[in-house]
């Protein structure tokens, strides 16, 4: 249920990439992001723990497991490049988008996992776990989502002092 740039425009049938570029991603399903939360809450772990399924996947693979068609924008000026697609409603791609788009994202999830946490899902049977969620919201319909995107938030996080950055 979860809704962001991301998973809008998988739902819409694009992937939007930047030309050129194939970045390694890594996922996390939100039933791993549930458990781990009760994990730490009900074991009164401190501390901060990364939470992210094992592995990385290429954004080409991401977009063939979840059957979205490649869209590609220039890799000069790709923030000017995205904007009609952006007011057309065909992608929605925020320079942070962009910035995972070019370089990828992944994270140390080592931490928790020694604390005995157990993922259930990989980065690449997250992404497919969606993508199978995503066709059957499809052909039955789906509910609102409760959560959406919030660039404020991100932007928060991005500058918090509580966030601890190597």
């Amino acid at each position: 249920d979860v809704s962001n740039p991301i998973t809008r425009s998988l739902s819409r049938g694009w992937a939007p990439t930047i030309a050129g570029f194939d970045p390694q991603i890594q996922f996390v399903d939100e039933e791993d992001v549930v458990r781990s939360i009760e994990f730490v809450v009900n074991r009164e772990l401190p501390g901060v723990y990364n939470v992210g399924g094992d592995g990385l996947l290429p954004w080409s693979e991401v977009a063939a497991i979840c059957h979205a068609r490649m869209l590609p924008l220039s890799p000069i000026w790709t923030d000017k490049a995205a904007w009609p697609l952006r007011k057309l409603g065909i992608v929605d791609v925020p320079p942070e988008t962009l910035r995972i788009l070019r370089y990828g994202r992944g994270l140390d999830n080592s931490r928790l996992k020694e604390m005995g946490f157990e993922y259930h899902f990989t980065s690449a049977t997250a992404v497919e776990d969606y993508a199978k969620t995503m066709r059957i919201n499809k052909a039955i319909g789906s509910k609102e989502h409760d959560y959406t995107y919030d660039r404020d938030v991100e932007t928060f996080f991005h500058h918090s002092k509580a966030i601890v950055r190597n």
